[in-house]
């Protein structure tokens, strides 16, 4: 190995785990950062890496080393944050410890507002005064879809390629410019939501292997976790699953964590009603012609199968502040029928015990 080149996760991962196993990559970057003490970035590297591997007392030694040297990194905080809310579950430490991250930079991901307890509506620009606030499974590429074909003459593109991704970044815009401007989101019953990103992400697209370049036909585990697992065992290490997958805390998030307070929107409708969505935007830049989402955009009816009672609980106790929301607008707005089933809970564990204090 070439020890002036800093090892890559992904790319290493692939070309040494089905031989070697992940402590192939820690030895290669262990070995790099000894000959390249100066290289920040490897040091952070090793820091996310500890914490997947679960070697939890080094991964705080090397924190607080970073620390103690002064190296202000918003992903530091936003790494060592993931661990206060997954493994150690201090959410007042991980509070304080994002809130250094949004004052390194304003522009943190949406979790990352969501778990400060500030309320914080995510919404991208995608046309001339047009806000909508895309949340992963929700047909968050419907409108935007739409306004790449109907209002920029583009198609065959991905909307990810052209606008905004909530996990990486937000945006933040003038109360004016907002005022002036239509807000649209799309809501989706909280359980049928975490469903479909575990069967169809999960189980049909390999998102988990595919995170890290690999296959789950080649690779049945990573970090202790399976790729491809039961309904039951995603659930029983859950937080396991979003310390260590991206994919899994951006699409299981709560919706909470998106929306904010839904009397700011201009429309609020459920998945089913898309159409809708692109009918009322289609109006309001006078292309009254149009009326339907794209077609691969429409979202399926199918209902899911009958979960056993404890899956039930879990799914609409970590959903219950989107529930509390819901509930709140539903007294001051109106809402569709189709959101209105839902049925709002109130009063149990909320997703992390988000302070909203």
């Amino acid at each position: 190995m070439d020890n002036n080149i800093k090892p890559i996760l992904k790319s290493k991962l692939k070309l040494f785990i089905e031989k070697f196993g992940e402590n192939k990559y820690l030895s290669e970057l262990r070995e790099y950062i000894n000959n390249n003490q100066n290289d920040t970035s490897a040091k952070i590297d090793l820091l996310q890496f500890l914490l997947k591997i679960r070697e939890y007392e080094e991964f705080e030694n090397l924190y607080h080393y970073l620390r103690k040297k002064n190296i202000n990194n918003s992903l530091i905080y936003r790494t060592f944050a993931r661990y206060l809310l997954f493994v150690k579950k201090d959410f007042i430490r991980a509070k304080n410890v994002l809130q250094k991250a949004i004052s390194l930079n304003v522009n943190e991901p949406a979790w990352v507002y969501y778990f400060t307890g500030k309320e914080y509506v995510y919404y991208e620009k995608i046309y001339d005064k047009l806000f909508y606030t895309a949340i992963p499974k929700n047909a968050s590429t419907s409108l935007k879809t739409f306004v790449l074909k109907e209002f920029l003459n583009q198609e065959n593109v991905n909307p990810h390629s052209v606008f905004g991704n909530p996990f990486f970044k937000s945006t933040h815009y003038a109360d004016d410019e907002l005022k002036n401007g239509i807000k649209t989101v799309v809501l989706r019953k909280p359980e049928d939501r975490f469903l479909s990103y575990f069967s169809k992400n999960i189980l049909e697209e390999d998102s988990l292997a595919f995170e890290y370049g690999l296959s789950s036909k080649n690779v049945s585990e990573l970090f202790g976790l399976k790729l491809q697992p039961t309904l039951e065992e995603f659930i029983e290490n859950f937080e396991l699953y979003c310390v260590t997958f991206n994919d899994v805390l951006h699409h299981t998030l709560p919706q909470a964590a998106y929306i904010g307070n839904l009397e700011k929107y201009d429309l609020v409708c459920d998945i089913k009603e898309v159409d809708n969505l692109v009918t009322y935007v289609a109006e309001a830049y006078n292309k009254t012609h149009l009326k339907k989402a794209p077609n691969k955009m429409v979202t399926s009816n199918k209902k899911e199968d009958i979960l056993k009672p404890e899956i039930q609980d879990f799914l609409r106790s970590i959903y219950a502040h989107d529930y509390e929301i819901l509930s709140f607008a539903a007294k001051k707005i109106n809402l569709s029928e189709e959101i209105l089933k839902y049925t709002p809970r109130s009063n149990i564990y909320t997703f992390l015990k988000v302070d909203k204090s």
